[in-house]
């Protein structure tokens, strides 16, 4: 596993690989995205900018299994986040106080053919909810669509459903859920 924070430069045997992944994994069901290389590379860059920023990133040999990357952020600046990756256009505050500090999953992805259960989730998000801890986080918020994997994965571990998007292409769900860091050793 190779782990930055606070917007540390990734080296190219880094990103390389992670770029091709996450146009692998976002290419399918249920996301069906199209990304180009440069694309993608400016999306990981942009996310993983600046203090408060963390990436995790699982390998096998020289091949990605899994990213996770997000930030330590305030409920109140989660919306600007959000308006970078998705199309919406009213404020999402969650019911939260909007200067409770939280960490905020941006991507969080396992290839399916290479998972090992939950496992290799678990060895990601802990790396964010370790920093969360860390930096006086109270919550950890994720968000997907309604059909993927993480949804009922992270139900698994007590996150709940806290908000409900419905968007021109798809419907996104927010998860909201305690740092607490879950029991993957090894």
């Amino acid at each position: 596993m190779k782990t930055f924070y606070d917007g540390e430069q990734i080296p190219n045997k880094v990103m390389s690989p992670l770029v091709r992944k996450y146009i692998e994994i976002f290419s399918r069901e249920p996301w069906n995205e199209s990304w180009t290389p440069e694309e993608a590379r400016q999306k990981i860059e942009k996310d993983f900018c600046g203090n408060g920023a963390f990436l995790a990133v699982s390998f096998k040999n020289d091949e990605v299994l899994g990213f996770a990357w997000g930030k330590l952020l305030k409920v109140g600046e989660i919306y600007d986040r959000i308006k970078r990756s998705l199309p919406i256009d009213k404020e999402i505050n969650f019911s939260l106080p909007r200067k409770m500090m939280v960490i905020y999953f941006d991507e969080t992805a396992v290839d399916r053919e290479k998972r090992r259960g939950l496992l290799s989730f678990r060895h990601l998000i802990n790396v964010g909810l370790d920093y969360g801890k860390e930096n006086g986080a109270e919550k950890v918020i994720f968000w997907s669509t309604p059909q993927s994997s993480i949804v009922p994965i992270t139900k698994k571990f007590g996150y709940e459903e806290i908000e409900r998007l419905s968007l021109p292409e798809n419907e996104i769900v927010f998860l909201l859920g305690e740092i607490i860091r879950s029991k993957a050793e090894a």
